[in-house]
């Protein structure tokens, strides 16, 4: 949730919380959200885990054009699941890794690019900045306004919905 997903130095730094890592998808979609980084433990199972976050805000996605798409469904209290692999794991009777034993965990599922609305802001700016193409740019711009406006909304305590 600190924007590091959105350049290829902050995707670099966070390649070791994953399992897989992939390169830096340059034109990927963007996932707008917020989490109040509430990470509840529902189950561990040998050398697997799962947790989750609860009361995600949703506020959409920016796809490969530097558009902005709201959610399709809104007022929708969303959880986002996490499946982990142990690392460092060793097992003192030379058998499956045990959870006890486990030094940590990384993400199992693969990187995808996420942020806050502010983050995304941020990088659409930078972003326009270096495009030559009109239409991107001007799709860059179109949800940066978009954006600037459900911030305000949000701030304003009106609601966390992108609707």
């Amino acid at each position: 949730m600190q924007g590091a997903l959105l350049s290829p130095e902050g995707w670099k730094k966070a390649t070791p919380l994953f399992e897989r890592a992939i390169q830096y998808p340059d034109n990927s979609k963007i996932t707008i959200m917020w989490t109040p980084r509430v990470i509840g433990e529902d189950w561990i199972k040998g050398n697997r885990a799962q947790v989750e976050s609860k009361w995600i805000d949703y506020y959409g996605t920016i796809d490969g054009k530097l558009q902005y798409q709201r959610p399709e469904t809104c007022d929708v209290a969303v959880v986002r699941l996490y499946d982990l692999i142990a690392s460092n794991a060793e097992s003192k009777t030379g058998g499956a890794k045990k959870a006890s034993n486990v030094v940590g965990w990384k993400l199992a599922w693969q990187m995808e690019r996420a942020a806050t609305i502010e983050q995304v802001i941020d990088y659409l700016t930078q972003r326009r900045e270096t495009i030559r193409d009109p239409v991107i740019k001007r799709n860059a711009s179109r949800s940066i306004v978009s954006l600037q406006k459900l911030l305000k909304s949000v701030k304003r305590g009106r609601g966390a919905s992108a609707c």
